[in-house]
C-alpha cells in the first residue's frame, strides 16, 4: 500500500471497538465506561478516537488537563468531559462555562469553583479524588467524609462521582491490592453510613478492569487496553493493538570495508554491507533514542537497526534480507507486515523500560501524520 507521506501512522478503529468490547464483556451490562484519551488518545489522537468510542459503548471521557478538555470541546465533542488532573484557579471560568467535569480534593479550589458557579448561576458536576496510598493525588482517606460533606453545603455543586487510582493494579502483589480496596471499601461504607449516596464510584484502570472485578464498581476507566496494548506483565486477553508505525525507504547504499558510517562514526570492518536510509529518528519518536538491538519488518522479513538513531533518520542493515528492497517500499517500526510482527511491547523491553510504560512508545510527534482506518 502506497502513501504520499513518508512517515505516518495507522489507527485501526476497528481494533479499538474491538477492545471495548472484550471490555464491555468483562464489566457487564450496567457499568459504565469512562474512556481516557489524555496525552492526545496516548498518540492516538484525542479528537478521532472521542468521536469513535463515543458511538461503541463509551459514556464519559477523561483527560489529564483543563487543556486537553478543550480541545475535544472546541473539536465539537459532546460528551461529558471529566478532568483527571489538578486544575489552577485560572482555569475555573472555563470549566464552569464549558461544563466540564473537574476532579477535586482541597477546600480552596471548591470554594473558588462554588463562587464561579454562583456568579455564572450554573451548577457543575465533580468527581472527588481519593488518595488510598502515598505519594497518590487526592483526599485522604481519613479526611475524605468531612471534605464530602462541606462539598454537599455548596449548592452550585453536585457530587457526581467519587474515585482513586489503584496503582497497586499494576503489580502482582495481590496482598497490596487487597489492603487498598480493603481502604477504599471502608471509606464507601462510611460515607453511606452517613447518608451519602454517590452514583458513580471508580477505581478500575485497565490492569483491574481485566482481572479484578472486585474493583469495578459503577463505572471503569480503561486507558491502555483500550488501546490494545500491555498494563501488566504476561497479559494474555484478546486485545488487538490499535496503532501501527510505518514509514518508506527514502536511500539504499553500500558501505565498503573501512568507511566511516554512523552516528557519530564508526569503521565498517565486516566486509561491504546494504544499507536502507528511513526518515525516522529521535525526533519523530522519542524512543528511538534509546532503541538497542532494534528491528523493522521489510518485505514481510525482520531488518536490524545499525547505530544510533539520528535526530530526523535511521540506518537500516539490508545486506541478508533474501529480496532486496527499493526505495519506497514499506517499513513497519512497530505493527504487522506479512506473517511477522513487532509489537509496541517487543520495543519496551529493548529499550527497558517494560510493560507497565509500554503506552509511551506509541507518544509520536505530532509531525507523524495519522491514517485513520477501519
Amino acid at each position: 500500500m502506497r502513501h504520499n507521506q513518508l512517515v505516518w501512522s495507522e489507527i485501526n478503529l476497528t481494533n479499538l471497538n474491538h477492545n471495548l468490547q472484550v471490555i464491555r464483556q468483562r464489566i457487564g451490562p450496567k457499568r459504565k465506561i469512562i474512556g481516557v484519551v489524555k496525552a492526545d488518545a496516548y498518540g492516538h489522537g484525542a479528537v478521532a478516537v472521542a468521536k469513535s468510542i463515543l458511538g461503541q459503548g463509551v459514556d464519559q471521557l477523561a483527560v489529564a488537563s483543563v487543556a486537553e478538555a478543550q480541545e475535544l470541546g472546541q473539536a465539537g465533542v459532546k460528551a461529558p468531559i471529566l478532568i483527571l488532573g489538578a486544575a489552577s484557579r485560572e482555569e475555573i471560568l472555563p470549566v464552569v462555562e464549558a461544563g466540564f467535569t473537574p476532579m477535586v480534593y482541597t477546600d480552596s479550589f471548591c470554594r473558588d469553583l462554588a463562587s464561579t458557579c454562583q456568579e455564572k448561576q450554573k451548577v457543575l458536576k465533580v468527581h472527588v479524588r481519593v488518595e488510598i496510598n502515598s505519594g497518590n493525588l487526592g483526599v485522604s482517606l481519613k479526611n475524605c467524609l468531612g471534605f464530602v460533606q462541606r462539598i454537599k453545603q455548596y449548592p452550585w455543586l453536585e457530587i457526581e462521582g467519587l474515585f482513586t487510582h489503584l496503582a497497586s493494579s499494576y503489580g502482582h502483589d495481590r496482598e497490596a491490592i487487597a489492603k487498598d480496596l480493603a481502604r477504599f471499601d471502608a471509606l464507601l461504607r462510611r460515607l453511606k453510613e452517613h447518608g451519602i449516596n454517590i452514583p458513580l464510584i471508580h477505581a478500575a484502570s485497565s490492569p483491574a478492569i481485566l482481572r479484578l472485578p472486585e474493583a469495578h464498581y459503577d463505572a471503569v476507566r480503561p486507558g491502555t487496553s483500550m488501546y490494545g496494548l500491555p498494563s501488566f506483565l504476561n497479559q494474555l486477553e484478546p486485545l488487538k493493538p490499535v496503532m501501527q508505525f510505518k514509514t518508506r525507504i527514502a536511500e539504499t547504499k553500500i558501505i565498503s570495508s573501512g568507511e566511516l558510517w554512523g552516528y557519530g562514526y564508526q569503521v565498517n570492518t565486516n566486509g561491504p554491507i546494504q544499507l536502507a536510509v528511513i526518515p525516522v529518528g529521535y525526533s519523530n519518536a522519542f524512543f528511538m533514542l534509546f532503541l538497542k538491538r532494534g528491528e523493522v519488518l521489510i518485505n514481510s522479513s525482520r531488518a536490524p537497526i545499525v547505530g544510533k538513531a539520528f535526530m530526523s533518520h535511521t540506518l537500516i542493515d539490508i545486506t541478508q534480507l533474501p529480496q532486496k528492497p527499493l526505495v519506497g517500499d514499506e517499513v513497519v517500526i512497530f505493527g504487522r507486515q506479512g506473517q511477522e510482527t513487532i509489537l509496541v511491547h517487543d520495543i519496551a523491553e529493548k529499550i527497558d523500560i517494560g510493560t507497565t510504560h509500554c503506552e509511551s512508545i506509541c507518544f509520536l510527534n505530532k509531525s507523524v501524520e495519522r491514517k485513520y482506518i477501519s
